[in-house]
């Protein structure tokens, strides 16, 4: 059975990140799309948030 959605983690302001979860488009034409298994978290994006 086909996923229809994905999980995210979105910013809410004052350094805070919030899990949604979100529907999953179909690709453009021409376009793909790729599974993400795991994901890293570097410092600077740590500071984007704050």
């Amino acid at each position: 059975m086909a996923k229809t959605t994905y999980r995210a983690f979105q910013t809410v302001g004052d350094g805070r990140l919030e899990l949604v979860e979100r529907p999953i488009a179909p690709p453009a034409p021409g376009m793909v799309r790729v599974a993400v298994e795991a994901c890293g978290v570097c410092h600077t994006d740590v500071l984007t948030v704050e």
